[in-house]
């Protein structure tokens, strides 16, 4: 058995595995930025989804059926010929002349990707024992996501600066080297057959089902309406399909896909939760780039770069999940959390449409602080507007109390500092503070801030109206008149100008800042949290631009004994009027936990923005072009 030989030999078999890996899982992610660019050559932007499709369903109908001929017959030759298999298909691929030769060439690509997906993984099986496999899968995991690191900018620079045929021919080189790697390192190991017989009526209708259930997801609502006969068709053939591939693996001596692992609750669990990640990874993966190229009209490298937050997160979170996995013997809440990180992000990620890209373009960012995710969104509008929002969701910090409710809780100090949200459990009330820092250069770098205080003028007796309200501008000169506690005094506008630019009627540029959620801090001034983060103590802060002055409570926030960062930077109070400013606005809420969220924050949105005040002649809005 591989399992018993030594562990050195065992590392250079998982290294020549992972080689084989990466050649089957970049091909996945390096063709996406060039999809746009091929249905363009090809005139067949209504075939596109035939190229992801051909692959996938290729590589899943043989997962099962090579994963189940390699435990018969052993490892090594199936993942040698699935490799030439590959590369013989991307060959091919490269040099495909339409449509239809590509979307079969690409399955032929499948059937070897699939086949080293299947062998790939099972490997890890032989050699490791359960308490170690977490370890190796999310390394396996990573080989996956440094592929999806590489694969969309790789993919998008040789289509602008070569060809996309060579996103198939990059493969070449990388096969030989995986190949050769396997065909020396990874021993073959037959194991003892007992008159196994392999499933094939199972793997026919194995791939009868999943073929027209792909058919009538990929023909619905395109080619045919979804209630057309063609469309009912596939579906009833699919559920007919699926129905006897039940009855014969209850019955099949050796069945393809032992139903009994799914009587295992974890499994079955496990596998569903695997089928929704898989739809919005991979959909994620091959069509942000389509979106990017087509909607928003970046290049093919362009489009590559924005997924880069995207696997970057992949390849940590595998590597970390397996190894903590390993450690701790837990996966659970590993399991949990990651289902809940990534419905939180799909959900944000959802909220870009085509409707909406017309008139705005969307940057997005997921940072995870602690128990909490925050999506930060930066949305430029056609009105020249900047929007920026932030997105709160994530596990709610609690504590374990002696009453079981509030109704239990007769002197009310348990819930006095929170809320219940479950038995026992009393959710801490807490606050939520985000310090964007805005160097905002109003066409150049002369800029001084000016609040506009908005007041109340007593008309005439003769007038019907007796009152109309003025905006009284007033430029802060130094940084003390620029500390301010926005929409908690005077009504006032807030905005950053440049005097030495003036716009056709006179009125110097500008771009107003709209507050959104202002919280004032609860805090005492001797309280740690309001030391450190002395900068909440003011909505609004402007400071001379240095090059060293980045982060609002300092460079070393959990060392820092109180008082860094814009307070000290402050104390000089110099003067802001006419240079090179910086603009610090702390966008805050107080968070009072309810029993909603337990045991996963619904996402709380709180936005501001910047404005253009008379920057532009008009409206930018009304300029769209025709189509759109």
């Amino acid at each position: 058995m591989l399992a018993n030989i030594p562990s050195s030999r065992k590392l250079l078999v998982m290294l020549g595995i992972m080689l084989a890996l990466f050649l089957a899982a970049l091909d996945q992610t390096i063709v996406a930025t060039a999809l746009p660019r091929i249905v363009q050559e090809f005139h067949g932007l209504e075939h596109l989804s035939w190229v992801i499709a051909a692959y996938l369903l290729a590589s899943t109908v043989v997962v099962p059926i090579y994963g189940k001929l390699s435990d018969i017959y052993g490892r090594k030759p199936f993942i040698l010929s699935a490799i030439v298999l590959f590369l013989v298909g991307s060959v091919l691929s490269g040099i495909s002349q339409n449509m239809l030769q590509l979307v079969l060439f690409r399955a032929i690509q499948g059937i070897g990707g699939g086949a080293i997906f299947a062998n790939a993984f099972a490997v890890v099986g032989d050699l490791y024992p359960p308490a170690e496999r977490g370890r190796w899968q999310g390394l396996l995991g990573g080989v996956f996501g440094v592929s999806s690191i590489v694969g969309p900018t790789l993919g998008g620079w040789l289509t602008d600066h070569a060809s996309w045929r060579w996103n198939f021919f990059i493969n070449i080189p990388v096969g030989i080297v995986a190949f050769a790697a396997v065909a020396t390192l990874l021993p073959h190991i037959v194991t003892v057959r007992r008159t196994r017989s392999i499933d094939f009526p199972g793997a026919a209708l194995l791939t009868v089902s999943l073929v027209a259930l792909l058919l009538a997801m990929i023909w619905g609502g395109t080619n045919y309406p979804w209630s057309s006969p063609t469309i009912l068709g596939l579906f009833g053939a699919a559920l007919v399909g699926t129905a006897l591939f039940v009855f014969v693996e209850t019955r099949a001596e050796d069945p393809i896909l032992p139903l009994s692992l799914f009587s295992n609750r974890i499994f079955s669990v496990s596998m569903a939760a695997l089928f929704l990640v898989g739809i919005g990874m991979f959909g994620s993966i091959v069509f942000i780039p389509l979106y990017a190229q087509l909607v928003l009209g970046v290049n093919a490298t362009h489009s590559g770069t924005i997924l880069t937050p995207l696997t970057l997160a992949f390849v940590a979170a595998s590597v970390i999940s397996g190894q903590l996995t390993a450690r701790t013997g837990r996966y659970k809440a590993i399991a949990v959390a990651g289902l809940a990180v990534a419905t939180a992000a799909l959900f944000v990620m959802s909220r870009m449409t085509a409707a909406t890209t017309s008139t705005s373009l969307v940057l997005r960012m997921i940072a995870t602080f602690g128990n909490y995710d925050y999506a930060i969104d930066w949305t430029f509008l056609q009105n020249g507007s900047i929007r920026i929002g932030v997105g709160a969701t994530g596990t709610v910090e609690v504590k374990a109390v002696r009453s079981r409710t509030a109704v239990e809780d007769h002197d009310g100090r348990d819930g006095r500092y929170g809320h219940f949200v479950a038995d026992n459990t009393v959710a801490v009330n807490h606050d939520h503070y985000f310090c964007f820092r805005l160097d905002l250069d109003i066409d150049g770098t002369e800029n001084s801030f000016v609040k506009e205080e908005l007041k109340t003028q007593m008309l005439p007796p003769e007038n019907p109206r007796r009152s109309v309200w003025v905006a009284e501008p007033k430029v802060a000169k130094v940084e003390e008149e620029a500390q301010l506690l926005m929409m908690m005094e005077h009504p006032a506008l807030w905005r950053v100008i440049n005097p030495q630019v003036k716009g056709p009627l006179g009125y110097p540029v500008s771009y107003e800042i709209a507050p959104g959620h202002n919280a004032l801090s609860l805090m005492t001034d001797d309280d740690y949290p309001q030391r450190r983060a002395a900068f909440i103590k003011h909505n609004l802060w402007v400071t001379p631009y240095r090059e060293d002055e980045r982060y609002p409570a300092g460079d070393y926030t959990t060392q820092s004994h109180g008082g860094d960062g814009l307070p000290a930077w402050t104390k000089g109070n110099r003067p802001i009027e006419n240079t090179d400013i910086v603009v610090w606005y702390t966008l805050g809420f107080h968070h009072v936990p309810r029993q909603e969220d337990w045991p996963i924050m619904p996402t709380a949105w709180h936005e501001f923005e910047l404005r253009p005040f008379d920057f532009f002649a008009r409206n930018p809005a009304v300029d769209l072009p025709k189509n759109h």
